[in-house]
């Protein structure tokens, strides 16, 4: 008792209320029997009432609410009868995804269909290269959802198709409407297909088991509990709080774009650097407080020094799968809660942080009780219709894409679309892989763009004030007003051809193109655009240097000084290789392309691997040769130039093995980086030559491929080149190296190492 005691007094506070509510909740739990959350609670007639969030959908005007969007890439060879066979096979383990709804006599319920009318349509995309075909891609689902329509009482209510990209590359959208799916619904729903698809076209795989509830079994009992006042202590808290919200005002901004009407989404992306992240972690940890509160609170303080108002409303979708039976039910469980602050002239900022958090720990514990019953008495019908909903909204996660392989299928999401009906700020921030960012979506009708703009700018200055003095006065933080900007003629087109190539409605002559969604292949896009225009004007190296439209337009019309040099600036940390490797003076060095090959049965193990873990090949072999680069050099973090699956272009992925834990990480990590590589540090290959490289006498550049390069060319700078052939009938690996510098015995060894550390640690991981 007295070690438990201990534990407890060195608890920070916000854990401390974490521990209150969780053994709060274990007394409910251990309350009699008709006290229990029962699951599952089956429906005899099929017929069920709706959830209280799928109510509050409705009774918000669901026809015109925006479907959840996802765009799926699917690489390898695919039996298009097969796909849609699983989509069928994951509709009937999932009967919501075949449910339709109506209305009679002011009841509305949902029942099985008694045909799913699930189909797969198919289409081929023009163009030649992926980057077209990935915009006609997008460009089908922004044109498709603006006629978008539902029939609610005949379904389907999840649409999906599937688009030919090249061979063994295809693309399958999923529409869906908001009552019958959420976000978290995509990658439950992806992961049953995968499996699926692979127990149907293998005959092995895992064997998914029967789910003990559905949807409507848990719209019956939420009902239940609510008819027998089970949700009273929620019930009474959320009737008084939103009364409070009701009174909240509008942000005094909105309504100054009078140019549209509508509900037309703009987006501003925002990144935070490197080291804010870090010294935001360290801020977390000395007030005790979450990354999540942190961010949360300073949003509250953006809101408050933009508007002044004395109580401010934010919003956020909370998850209420909160059984064991519901983790992977498909379904909408994302519920609207609200958090409340008040402000008074003479707060500081720490202050305003413990408040936030006691309103988090406070709100989170009525997280499942649906606001849409707020105005109503239990088992009774809604007295109103306008339980006032939160006008701007606050989301943060770290959380990763979903990415799976079977067999010789890869899916990976590359897309998403969720814009929440009738907000007017949603501000989304994601950390992966030490760096935090995201996007504020914003309701255009409501809002001038400059002033979202503005609106970023003070967010990061809010950030990094409070981060030098977290004690500071919120009437000392000076941020700036709104003024609205003018762009010249070269700017107003490359806007317009930004947009086109990132297929966004709204940005800045200040985003950074990296930064909001541009990649090395949009960039030959946007090249190919601006040279019929301003043609000679720029080469594909200078948009590396100038990444913003006004950098480009100052470019263009002559204000910047052109150094008549293709030299491209890119920050590649070298690797130190032992001293041993490199040859001395005039000693002579044969040069040869060094070879090994690759057994049939590491090969198919490494494949086997590749798949449980649900990466590519690639992916694995990458891995190993970064760990064993990581050995050889002794050195923790390691950088290696990687060019795959015919890109032209080249990424330098950066590993940190001292926060790896296992192999397995390992794989995943690498995966992840390689497949969403993007940003200001890719470089096209056939510009390679002309970087200027500081390199030391013992420091080098590594290349890792498995396409054909032009050794001669670009050997001075990657003085290795490690090229994976898995076109021929036997896979094997090529070194090349830059012999006017590496001894070839010491190469030889390397690549003797990487073969023989495949083959251990493949054996290891079967």
């Amino acid at each position: 008792m007295e070690d438990l005691s201990k534990k407890a007094a060195a608890l920070s506070p916000e854990q401390l209320e974490l521990l209150k509510r969780k053994i709060s909740e274990k007394a409910v739990k251990n309350k009699p029997e008709t006290h229990k959350r029962i699951m599952p609670y089956k429906s005899r007639d099929g017929c069920y009432p709706l959830s209280g969030i799928q109510q509050g959908l409705w009774d918000d005007g669901l026809r015109s609410l925006d479907s959840i969007t996802c765009m799926v890439m699917l690489k390898g060879r695919l039996d298009s009868d097969i796909l849609e066979k699983s989509i069928i096979a994951v509709s009937k383990r999932h009967r919501i995804l075949n449910y339709v709804f109506c209305s009679n006599d002011n009841i509305n319920v949902q029942a099985e269909s008694q045909s799913s009318g699930l189909y797969i349509e198919s289409a081929d995309i023009e163009g030649k290269y992926l980057e077209k075909k990935i915009f006609a891609a997008e460009r089908f689902i922004a044109d498709d959802l603006k006629n978008t329509s539902w029939n609610l009482e005949e379904g389907p209510l999840v649409k999906f198709r599937l688009l030919a990209v090249f061979e063994g590359e295809y693309f399958l959208l999923i529409k869906a409407h908001p009552l019958i799916f959420d976000v978290p619904s995509i990658n439950i729903f992806l992961n049953d297909m995968i499996c699926f698809y692979e127990r149907y076209s293998t005959g092995k795989g895992t064997e998914l088991e029967d789910l003990p509830v559905q949807y409507g079994d848990f719209a019956c009992r939420q009902r239940e509990l609510w008819s027998e006042g089970m949700y009273s202590r929620s019930h009474d808290y959320w009737r008084k709080k939103l009364k409070r919200v009701a009174l909240c005002k509008p942000h005094s901004s909105e309504g100054t774009n009078t140019a549209a009407n509508g509900n037309t989404l703009g987006m501003v992306s925002l990144q935070m650097p490197p080291d804010m992240l870090k010294e935001l972690k360290l801020m977390c940890r000395r007030e005790d407080v979450t990354l999540y509160t942190l961010l949360l609170t300073a949003f509250y303080c953006l809101l408050y020094k933009s508007d002044r108002q004395k109580e401010i409303c934010i919003g956020t979708l909370a998850e209420s799968r909160n059984s064991v039976e519901l983790e992977k039910l498909v379904g909408p469980f994302e519920n609207e809660i609200a958090f409340l602050m008040d402000f008074t002239d003479n707060m500081n900022f720490r202050e305003l942080l413990n408040n936030v958090r006691a309103e988090v720990l406070e709100t989170c514990t009525y997280q499942d009780f649906p606001l849409v019953w707020a105005e109503t008495e239990p088992g009774g019908d809604r007295i109103s219709r306008n339980c006032p909903a939160c006008r701007n909204m606050f989301f943060f996660s770290t959380e990763t894409a979903f990415s799976r392989s079977s067999g010789d299928l890869t899916a990976r999401v590359i897309y998403g679309n969720y814009w929440l009906n009738g907000k007017a700020l949603v501000l989304s921030l994601k950390e992966i892989d030490q760096a935090l960012g995201g996007t504020i979506k914003y309701n255009a009708d409501w809002f001038n763009e400059e002033i979202v703009r503005s609106m970023k700018e003070n967010y990061l200055y809010i950030l990094r004030e409070v981060i030098k003095n977290p004690g500071i006065a919120l009437s000392d933080l000076k941020i700036n007003n709104n003024q609205q900007e003018s762009y010249s003629e070269i700017e107003e087109n490359l806007i317009t051809i930004w947009k086109e190539v990132l297929n966004c409605d709204r940005l800045g002559v200040s985003d950074n193109f990296f930064e909001i969604g541009g990649n090395s292949l949009r960039l030959v896009r946007m090249h190919e655009a601006i040279e019929k225009i301003y043609p000679g004007k720029l080469t594909i190296a200078k948009l590396f240097s100038y990444p913003t439209i006004s950098g480009l337009a100052a470019y263009i019309e002559g204000e910047v000084t052109d150094t008549g040099t293709e030299d491209i600036s890119v920050t590649v940390p070298l690797l130190p290789l032992p001293l041993d490797f490199f040859i001395n003076g005039d000693e002579e060095n044969e040069e040869i392309a060094l070879k090994a090959g690759i057994c049939d049965e590491v090969w198919n193990n490494l494949q086997e691997v590749a798949s449980d873990i649900g990466i590519e090949e690639i992916d694995a072999l990458l891995a190993i040769y970064i760990y064993l680069l990581s050995e050889t050099i002794g050195q923790q973090q390691v950088t290696v130039q990687t060019m795959i699956n015919g890109n032209e272009f080249v990424y330098p992925l950066s590993i940190n093995m001292e926060s790896i834990s296992d192999f397995g990480e390992l794989f995943k990590t690498v995966s992840v980086k390689r497949v969403n590589a993007s940003g200001s540090d890719t470089y096209p290959i056939k510009l390679a030559g002309s970087m200027q490289l500081n390199k030391t006498d013992n420091s080098i550049m590594a290349m890792f491929t498995n396409q054909a390069v032009e050794k001669e060319e670009f050997l001075e700078n990657y003085d290795i080149i490690m090229k994976i052939d898995d076109k021929s009938e036997v896979i094997s690996i090529i070194c090349d190296y830059n012999s006017k510098r590496l001894r070839k015995e010491k190469v030889e060894e390397l690549l003797s190492n990487y073969i023989n550390l495949i083959k251990i640690l493949i054996e290891r991981m079967i």
